[in-house]
């Protein structure tokens, strides 16, 4: 990574944080500062069934290398993807999963190959201009089920997934567009798209590990602190029963808003921009 981008990681969000390895080099207040990062992360990923990693990548992208970041960032999703499809383990719609698992299992490898030459500034600007276009159409229909394209549309929303999430620890979006243009209610979109994020993240671990970006440090790391994971995820699940489906989805869309401004600003931080 070069100084340029480098400074432009750290500095983005109006915070200095020192970028540094992992592991024994972290001081407790890092460690504190993530176990909270962590809690609120898996506590909206129960809710909405996604945002985690945008949430957990925002903070760990400031602090490590985005070859130590993402590897790091998807241990955790590992444990709270996983805790999320046993409880909705009933509620998987698995011919809706299969199309977008097929898309994701070819993007992974190709995410996990461009990390550590990937330019986040073009993919950031893309996936949220995409973002705000589905959000704009999303509002004009009553029925969200009217976006549904087909199959081709999901294996390609899988394989973007896939590769964002392997390369930028941010996998949500692409499916999440797809789930919301499907008939589902909540609890099947959530356990749908938990069931794609978790195989994924076992691919991506593995990948990770074939090509030395998964060291012990990490996983020392993801083990320490998986707690965190899991009190956020039990949070989440009880707060989303108080959610009806109308609100659900508004709550999707509106969360779907934020996260197009967020990748939006940091594509153009880190192009230079401003």
């Amino acid at each position: 990574m070069d100084a340029k981008r480098d400074d432009l990681l750290t500095h983005g969000y109006g915070v200095a944080f020192p970028k540094r390895p992992t592991g024994h080099y972290c001081s407790v207040n890092t460690y504190l500062l993530l176990a909270l990062v962590l809690v609120l992360a898996s506590s909206v990923q129960g809710i909405l069934g996604f945002g985690f990693g945008m949430i957990t990548m925002s903070f760990a992208a400031m602090i490590f290398p985005m070859q130590e970041a993402v590897p790091l960032v998807t241990g955790y999703a590992l444990f709270v993807n996983g805790y999320l499809v046993w409880q909705l383990r009933r509620d998987i719609v698995v011919p809706g999963l299969l199309p977008i698992l097929v898309g994701g299992l070819i993007g992974v490898p190709i995410g996990v190959a461009s990390l550590q030459h990937v330019q986040e500034g073009a993919l950031l600007i893309v996936l949220g201009t995409v973002m705000l276009v589905h959000i704009l159409w999303s509002l004009r229909l009553s029925d969200p089920s009217a976006l549904d394209l087909g199959r081709g549309w999901a294996v390609f929303a899988g394989l973007c997934s896939g590769a964002f999430g392997a390369s930028l620890g941010t996998a949500g979006p692409p499916v999440v567009m797809y789930g919301t243009a499907k008939p589902w209610d909540k609890n099947q979109l959530r356990g749908t798209l938990q069931s794609f994020f978790l195989i994924c993240c076992f691919v991506q671990m593995a990948l990770y590990m074939k090509s030395g970006l998964l060291t012990a440090e990490i996983l020392k790391m993801d083990l320490l602190l998986a707690p965190c994971v899991a009190v956020g995820g039990v949070v989440g699940l009880r707060l989303s029963r108080n959610l009806n489906q109308d609100g659900f989805r508004k709550v999707v869309l509106a969360a779907l808003l934020l996260l197009s401004m967020v990748f939006l600003r940091r594509g153009l931080i880190d192009l230079g921009v401003f």
